[in-house]
């Protein structure tokens, strides 16, 4: 199970990496990804305003975040899409940039 975010992953999630400039595609490969990203413990803090949208079975939240690391810290812009799938909310997909 995915521990860092509870296994709340569409099968076709995806995360759009900001240090890297690549894409994760894939339940397993975002899992695997999240494992190895949350090992020194960064932290993400949403700031105000986020905004928070639905139009029917899809949903978005975007905002800035500070988010800390064992690199350092830095502000950026994010989005997280999810889609309604077997009686619940997935992430589909999570983006960021500076």
């Amino acid at each position: 199970t995915d521990e860092t975010i509870n296994g709340w992953l569409d099968q076709n999630a995806a995360v759009f990496s900001v240090s890297t400039n690549r894409s994760i595609v894939g339940r397993t490969a975002v899992q695997n990804y999240f494992k190895r990203q949350f090992e020194d413990s960064p932290q993400f803090n949403p700031l105000s305003p986020i905004a928070v949208t639905q139009n029917g079975l899809t949903g978005t939240v975007a905002g800035s975040a500070r988010w800390v690391d064992s690199n350092g810290a830095e502000t950026l812009n994010f989005v997280f899409t999810f889609v309604f799938a077997g009686g619940q909310w997935l992430l589909l997909s999570m983006w960021g940039h500076q």
